[in-house]
């Protein structure tokens, strides 16, 4: 395979998955919400895949407890923090291999809802919540959108 054949973060081997560690990103998270007078329930973080407007970027679906007065400031605090975690993290957004932070703002229950809709009863705090599989944060930020549906 081709470098220029590439257009997901996904084909490639694993370049993204040292970018973080678990705890690293609870550090981030804490601080940007401690700076944005947030509480954040739960969140998981994934590299997006690429587009033709740019590269990938670290997109992060949250769940607050308590939701910060904008999300635009908890974004800005938050990016700030995973510069500071992470010297690979500010070296690929520095030279350009990874586009700006997303962060997606789910409504409270969405995770729970997530683990119920596919049979998936593990503690989601005790999960990863740094992964390279990008489908996860789409699936939780599709949840949040469609809300509970009952099994009939």
């Amino acid at each position: 395979m081709d470098f220029e054949q590439i257009t997901s973060v996904a084909q490639i081997d694993a370049p993204l998955t040292d970018l973080f560690t678990d705890e690293a990103l609870d550090r981030a998270i804490d601080r940007a919400g401690h700076a944005s007078a947030a509480t954040v329930a739960c969140y998981v973080a994934a590299p997006s895949d690429e587009t033709e407007d740019g590269p990938a970027s670290v997109e992060v679906a949250v769940e607050f407890f308590l939701t910060p007065s904008s999300l635009e400031i908890f974004e800005a605090h938050l990016e700030k923090q995973l510069v500071r975690v992470s010297r690979r993290y500010a070296r690929e957004r520095r030279e350009g291999r990874l586009g700006t932070l997303l962060v997606r703002s789910v409504p409270a229950g969405t995770f729970h809802q997530w683990r119920v809709a596919r049979r998936r009863m593990d503690d989601i705090r005790s999960a990863a919540r740094w992964t390279t599989d990008y489908s996860l944060v789409k699936g939780i930020v599709h949840q949040g959108r469609i809300g509970w549906s009952e099994w009939l």
